[in-house]
């Protein structure tokens, strides 16, 4: 199952993210109420943590991640190495 989302952008990109947030938003939480008896079914096969997120998501700007990153100290690359401030997290 796959699901494909195109859409014109207005002002910004983040008009898909945001439409991308509260559909998912609405099938997780459509899903944890109409088959509730189902999922507890498969928790006792394949116990597991409550599916749980968060009614704001967090989004984080691009130097945000990074800092975060950084003060892990995540490395990447080969030969591992620092993150850089305008690298690409990969």
């Amino acid at each position: 199952m796959g699901l494909d989302l195109e859409m014109a952008f207005e002002e910004h990109y983040h008009e898909a993210m945001e439409t991308i947030d509260g559909m998912l938003k609405t099938i997780f939480a459509g899903l944890k109420q109409k088959y509730a008896d189902e999922i507890d079914i498969v928790k006792r096969q394949f116990p597991h943590e409550e599916f749980t997120f968060l009614p704001e998501t967090l989004v984080l700007k691009h130097r945000d991640a990074i800092k975060l990153l950084q003060e892990a100290g995540v490395q990447q690359g080969t030969p591992p190495a620092p993150i850089g401030d305008t690298d690409d997290m990969r």
